[in-house]
C-alpha cells in the first residue's frame, strides 16, 4: 500500500492552481437541492468520471479486455494496488 504523507503548502497551492475556477452558480443550485437530489447528481458525475476513465484506458491499451480495463480504472480511481489474483482472473 502507498505510504501517505502530508503535503506542504507549496505543493497544495500547485495542485489547486490546476483546478478549474469554482462555478458559484452551480454550487448555489446544488445547495438549494434536497439531499437526495444532490446525491443523485453526485452519482451521475461519478459515473461520468468512471466511464471517461475506462474510455481513455481503452484507447491507451486496445489489447486489454473489458475486465482488465475495469481493474485498471479501479486501481487508478481508488489509488490502491489490485491484487495479482484479480489480474490473473481478468486475463483468463
Amino acid at each position: 500500500m502507498n505510504k501517505k504523507r502530508p503535503l506542504p503548502p507549496d505543493e497544495i497551492s500547485a495542485i489547486v492552481r490546476g483546478f478549474d475556477p469554482v462555478d458559484w452558480t452551480q454550487l448555489e443550485l446544488l445547495a438549494k437541492m434536497p439531499p437526495g437530489a444532490r446525491y443523485l447528481v453526485m452519482l451521475e458525475k461519478s459515473e461520468q468520471v468512471r466511464i471517461e476513465m475506462q474510455q481513455t484506458l481503452q484507447v491507451q491499451h486496445p489489447q486489454m479486455n473489458a475486465k482488465q480495463i475495469n481493474l485498471m480504472a479501479l486501481e487508478a480511481l481508488s489509488g490502491d494496488k489490485i491484487p495479482e489474483k484479480a489480474w490473473e482472473l481478468a486475463c483468463a
